[in-house]
């Protein structure tokens, strides 16, 4: 999935509006996968990018412990609690 959205998604498949891939693939995992070019170098991992994915898709706000976090700009609150 990682290598599928180092692309925007209209550029790889169109704007369809539909999933071009063969199976169901959730809209959280693709969010997850689309937000790989925005924290790369803040070095999150992929529960990091699942966990804010979420919170992008419900507007909440994100809690953390790591402090990388304070520098993402994703349009959502981000609390770092330590």
């Amino acid at each position: 999935m990682a290598v599928v959205c180092r692309v925007p998604w209209s550029l790889a498949f169109g704007d369809q509006g539909r999933n071009p891939l063969p199976s169901p693939v959730s809209p959280n995992a693709l969010l997850t996968a689309e937000l790989i070019p925005q924290t790369r170098q803040h070095g999150l991992s992929l529960g990091d990018r699942a966990c804010l994915a979420l919170a992008i898709h419900h507007q909440a706000t994100a809690y953390t412990t790591n402090t990388a976090w304070r520098n993402l700009r994703l349009g959502i609150d981000i609390e770092v609690i330590r």
